[in-house]
């Protein structure tokens, strides 16, 4: 092959020529992006991450988002007949597909839709992000305080959203790192503990 595209910390990607020159940046994942892929027999790319989120890239720029009811896309795949699996953090591994023939039927879809949507409903009215309280987030204005060391980080509150911002003491700014997203259940998650 001629390049290659990895994962790039935190929410983009790059395509690498082989001998190691960047020849494009992807930028539309709002969080982490966990797995990367080429699809068989074309020249797309497809990628997942924390936001829930499988992208669609054609000719470097993203053509289709599809969002599943799962805290995470973990990990996706593209299989030679075209479809891309996806597994994510509920442990359920999705197959999306345009060959008509093998389609979910509506009310499959319908339901899907439905569980997306109330996922997403029920993480704006929390007012939480995991175990922390979106009000307590400070605001923009808080990025008019320079930091005080290299890789400093703050989240911001912005809208419904909490992004995380990282201080670059070079070019004495804070770069945009994504979005914070919901932790599992508390209830149902591991004992958590300090370290």
């Amino acid at each position: 092959p001629q390049h290659l595209s990895l994962c790039h910390f935190p929410s983009s990607l790059r395509r690498w020529s082989v001998s190691g020159d960047c020849l494009q940046t992807y930028c539309a994942h709002n969080a982490f992006v966990y797995s990367v892929r080429l699809v068989p027999g074309s020249d797309l790319i497809i990628s997942s991450g924390e936001d829930k989120s499988i992208r669609i890239w054609d000719g470097g720029e993203p053509s289709q988002t599809i969002f599943i009811p799962a805290q995470s896309a973990w990990s996706v795949c593209g299989l030679q007949n075209g479809d891309i699996v996806c597994g994510s953090s509920d442990g359920v591994a999705r197959v999306f597909t345009k060959d008509s023939s093998r389609v979910a039927s509506h009310s499959e879809i319908e339901t899907f839709d439905q569980h997306v949507k109330a996922s997403e409903e029920a993480a704006s009215k929390s007012g939480r992000v995991g175990d922390l309280n979106m009000s307590d987030v400070a605001g923009p204005e808080a990025l008019g305080i320079p930091g005080q060391k290299d890789g400093e980080t703050k989240m911001i509150r912005e809208g419904s959203v909490v992004n995380v911002y990282q201080w670059d003491l070079g070019k004495v700014e804070w770069i945009k790192l994504g979005a914070v997203t919901n932790a599992i259940d508390t209830k149902t998650r591991g004992q958590m503990f300090n370290g």
